[in-house]
């Protein structure tokens, strides 16, 4: 069976001008001694947080270099290519009767129409007599970032599930807060992909708060710079920092769990208006010591020691090529994560509970 882990970059990686500048930053935790708290509102990391846990950007990086290639699927859903991008942009409901993604491209549309309002947005898919009914409407009903995270929502319906557990979408962020060194940091999601444990193993269906996937969603024109529908979106350092924010804190949380890996990967969904990409970061053995470690005064961890986040390229859920590719994507994402083989602390228990 193939395995991506442990993640070594290519020589090419090495060279690649957003990393280099990345890795000539990166410094150490000793560095932030007698900080302020780190992302005291949430998700607020500054560079200054993304150099010191040295965590380096890898940008449009193939989808199987993310994740293994068996666990891709081969066939396309032909409802999935049923909407044109002139469709999704002014959709019509009755040419999408019986469409099991009817409630997505119409999602999509909304999301493609940046003054759109959230309220009404959420209004319509409280009304719809679809399976999706239960979205939430909670904390962040006046939100942008929620209805991003409905769409995934309704995308990942499609995604078959694993006998021993289940994987389900939940729309509430997740705060993070950790202390390394006496030093606090916090973190928040968008949401994300959980772990729910079947109901033979622990009487009643229990939902996990460790996300085994977070989210990382926004409005199209993410951190506030402005782009066309349609339009590429650049590297944002400020988007990046998020990532890695959500990355430190899930891992902290994973390694909570009492079976575990000595090593661990994580992952991120982030949406942009109707822009979907993935990243992952792997964690070895040494990266998690150098977080763990004692951080006192001149107490540095190895030179040679990177978070390396990889990100796909972007999809455009407009584009049929794109939505077919991006849901390829996600398919072999959450199937990678349920089958057990992903070194993900929260399924590895899930599943080790299941089996014994």
């Amino acid at each position: 069976m193939e395995t991506l882990v442990p993640f070594i970059p290519t020589d090419a990686d090495l060279k690649n001008p957003l990393a280099r500048r990345y890795m000539e930053e990166a410094g150490y935790l000793t560095n932030l001694r007698g900080s302020d708290p780190h992302g005291a509102s949430g998700s607020n990391w500054t560079d200054k947080e993304v150099h010191v846990v040295r965590a380096i950007p890898l940008v449009n990086v193939h989808s199987e270099r993310m994740i293994p290639k068996e666990y891709f699927p081969t066939e396309d859903n032909p409802d999935l290519r049923a909407a044109s991008i002139d469709d999704i942009r002014e959709f019509q409901a009755d040419k999408f009767s019986g469409n099991t993604y009817q409630l997505l491209f119409d999602i999509l549309s909304k999301l493609s129409v940046t003054k759109t309002s959230e309220a009404e947005i959420l209004n319509n898919l409280q009304q719809s007599d679809s399976s999706s009914s239960d979205l939430s409407t909670s904390s962040t009903e006046n939100s942008a970032e929620n209805t991003s995270t409905d769409a995934l929502k309704m995308y990942l319906g499609m995604v078959e599930e694993n006998e021993d557990m289940s994987l389900n979408v939940y729309g509430t962020p997740t705060r993070f807060i950790w202390h390394i060194a006496g030093m606090k940091f916090e973190a928040t999601n968008d949401g994300n992909i959980g772990v729910n444990y079947r109901g033979r193993y622990s009487r009643s269906d229990r939902n996990s708060k460790t996300p085994a996937v977070g989210f990382e969603c926004k409005v199209r024109h993410a951190a506030g710079v402005k782009r066309g529908s349609g339009e590429a979106e650049d590297f944002l350092a400020s988007v990046f920092r998020q990532e890695v924010a959500q990355l430190i804190g899930g891992l902290i949380s994973q390694r909570r769990m009492l079976i575990r890996h000595p090593d661990q990967e994580l992952f991120v969904i982030g949406m942009h208006g109707t822009v979907l990409y993935f990243s992952a970061a792997y964690f070895p053995p040494e990266y998690i010591r150098y977080l763990e470690m004692d951080h006192s005064a001149n107490a540095y961890g190895p030179a040679t020691i990177f978070l390396w986040v990889r990100r796909s390229r972007h999809f455009d859920f407009k584009s049929t090529e794109d939505r077919v590719q991006a849901l390829k994507f996600l398919w072999a994402l959450i199937t990678y994560i349920a089958s057990g083989t992903a070194r993900v602390n929260i399924v590895f228990s899930a599943l080790r509970v299941a089996r014994n």
